[in-house]
């Protein structure tokens, strides 16, 4: 993992080639601001721009590969609202398979 690594919105810091988590409250796709909610019980779900307010959600209990991708694939619905489901699909399995063989991982102070 890159030194200093911290995408945007992402308040973690790295440590020891992981990403440790520290819960965000919002980040913002396309200059649209959505609140993030990793405490729902939903495995994943982006609102459609148009509902106030705009959320993301992330079941915490999905295995870490799973959690990892479903937070790439809503994070992909948010950037292209419009992308049909499959290609969210294959886009986001692509990237989250990238992601992970590069070391990326959410790690939790449990």
């Amino acid at each position: 993992m890159p030194p200093g690594w911290d995408a945007e919105g992402q308040r973690g810091a790295v440590v020891g080639g992981v990403v440790r988590e520290q819960m965000i409250k919002t980040h913002t796709f396309r200059g649209l601001r959505y609140r993030v909610s990793i405490r729902d019980k939903l495995a994943g779900f982006a609102e459609i721009p148009g509902h106030e307010p705009r959320t993301l959600y992330v079941d915490p209990t999905l295995s870490p590969k799973e959690f990892h991708e479903t937070a790439i694939h809503e994070a992909m619905h948010a950037e292209d609202p419009d992308a049909c489901e499959q290609v969210v699909n294959r886009r986001a399995k692509s990237l989250s398979r990238w992601l992970w063989r590069l070391g990326y991982r959410r790690q939790t102070d449990a």
